[in-house]
């Protein structure tokens, strides 16, 4: 405890000088700051942001549910691209709608050539020409990406053809499949990655062996 008589600069009338006073507010503030000893000088104010109250109320995820085969044992278009490395090397039935056949002449006329000059062209070199195939879907406007590839379609043999061929080889011949665009069709093979004339595809393609056609030809 300091009297006033023993401050420095004290009066005699008991006045503190200038300096000593100044010497206690400097005291009292050093108390005052101990009072947030034990505190992180640190930290910040409070944040203020108030806690999300709302629940989100989000759609349920849709079902995911694979086709199974149809009632009369054929398969889909959908479920032969969905199960189609459980399928493989395995003889199938498939159900569904031609979307697109394999046309030769089509793909090579050209703007100034008619449908009968570029025919002429395809037979004197067939070579030009892929082995027959089409496409299958589950509906007629199935696009072609959502499509399957059925290949090895037997195709009609040219003249030439058929003069190097025995009276039993012709009879044995298999019977070319009469089909157009839009045709519904069952169609009996193999299902596989690749075939024997060369045709491959990572999804899966079905080699042709039979064909019921339930729209008939036109």
């Amino acid at each position: 405890m300091i009297s006033t008589s023993s401050m420095h600069g004290c009066t005699q009338a008991g006045r503190i000088s200038p300096a000593t006073l100044r010497a206690a507010l400097v005291f009292l503030g050093c108390g005052a700051l101990s009072f947030g000893c034990g505190e992180d000088p640190l930290k910040g104010p409070p944040l203020e942001i108030a806690q999300a109250t709302v629940k989100l109320a989000l759609p349920e995820a849709p079902a995911f549910d694979i086709p199974g085969p149809h009632p009369d044992g054929t398969h889909s278009v959908r479920e032969m691209r969905l199960k189609s490395s459980k399928l493989l090397n395995t003889e199938v039935q498939i159900k569904g709608f031609v979307t697109w056949i394999y046309d030769c002449v089509a793909e090579y006329q050209s703007a100034d050539e008619t449908t009968a000059e570029t025919r002429k062209k395809v037979e004197a070199d067939p070579t030009m020409c892929q082995r027959p195939h089409f496409f299958l879907g589950d509906t007629p406007d199935t696009s072609g990406e959502r499509s399957i590839w059925v290949v090895e379609t037997p195709r009609k043999l040219r003249p030439d053809e058929v003069r190097l061929l025995s009276r039993q080889e012709r009879a044995n011949l298999p019977k070319v499949p009469e089909i157009n665009v839009g045709d519904e069709v069952i169609v009996t093979g193999s299902w596989s990655n690749e075939s024997p004339g060369g045709f491959a595809k990572s999804e899966g393609l079905l080699v042709y062996k039979d064909l019921q056609n339930l729209s008939g030809a036109k």
